[in-house]
C-alpha cells in the first residue's frame, strides 16, 4: 500500500516537473521572440530644426542639445538636431521635420516662469516656441548664483523636450513626468538629477506618432 502510494506520488511529481519544464521553455521562447522582435523593429527617428533667435552661447546650447538627445533616447527615439541659420532657412524645410524656435522674450501675455513655451500643432508645419527669458527666470528662482549658467542649458533642454511632447502626443499632452503642465521646484530638482522624463504612456504615443509619419 505504501509502495503504491509512493509510486503514485513520484509519478505525479515527475509529471508536474515535466509540465513545469515545458511551460518554462515556452515562456522563455516567447520572451526571446519578443526580444528579437523588439530588436528588429526600427528605432523611431526625429529630425529637429532648432532656430536660435537669441544667439545663445555655444556651451549652453551644447548642454541643451545633450539634454534633449538624452531625454528622447530614454523614450526610444533617435534625435537628429539641425541648427538653422535664421528664422526661415530654406535648406532645412521639410514637412516631416519639427521646428523649435528659441525666442529672446515671451509675448507680453506670458509672464510666468512656470510656463516657458508653447506649441502650435495646426498648419502644414507644426512648431514650438521656447522663451529664453522665462527659462533664465526659472533657473534664477531656484539657483540665483550660477556663474557659468550651466543650469540654463539643462532647463532649456527640458523645456524643448516638453514642447516636442506637445507636437508629438495627440490630444491633451499635459500629464505626468516632463509633460506636467506647470513646473516648480519638483521639476527643477528632477531635471537637474536627470530624472524628468516622459511617462511610459507618452513614450508609446510618441513612438507611434513618429513611425506613422
Amino acid at each position: 500500500m505504501n509502495a503504491a502510494a509512493n509510486s503514485f506520488e513520484e509519478g505525479t511529481v515527475t509529471s508536474l516537473c515535466a509540465a513545469s519544464l515545458i511551460l518554462a521553455c515556452s515562456i522563455t521562447d516567447a520572451t526571446f521572440a519578443d526580444a528579437k522582435h523588439s530588436l528588429q523593429q526600427p528605432k523611431a527617428v526625429l529630425t529637429l530644426v532648432v532656430r536660435d533667435l537669441v544667439g545663445i552661447d555655444l556651451p549652453t546650447r551644447n548642454i541643451a542639445r545633450a539634454q534633449v538627445v538624452r531625454i528622447l533616447r530614454s523614450a526610444g527615439v533617435e534625435l537628429r538636431w539641425v541648427d538653422a541659420a535664421g528664422s526661415d532657412d530654406p535648406n532645412v524645410t521639410s514637412p516631416t521635420y519639427l521646428t523649435v524656435v528659441i525666442a529672446a522674450q515671451s509675448p507680453t501675455s506670458r509672464t510666468t516662469w512656470d510656463v516657458m513655451g508653447f506649441a502650435l500643432r495646426t498648419g502644414s508645419r507644426p512648431r514650438a516656441y521656447v522663451f529664453y527669458d522665462l527659462v533664465r527666470s526659472f533657473v534664477r528662482k531656484f539657483k540665483p548664483s550660477d556663474p557659468r549658467e550651466s543650469s540654463v542649458g539643462v532647463i532649456l533642454g527640458h523645456a524643448i523636450a516638453h514642447e516636442l511632447g506637445h507636437l508629438l502626443i495627440p490630444g491633451e499632452a499635459h500629464g505626468a513626468g516632463i509633460m506636467r503642465g506647470n513646473w516648480s521646484f519638483r521639476e527643477w530638482s528632477e531635471a537637474v538629477e536627470g530624472a524628468l522624463l516622459f511617462h511610459p504612456d507618452d513614450v508609446k504615443a510618441i513612438q507611434e506618432q513618429l513611425r506613422s509619419r
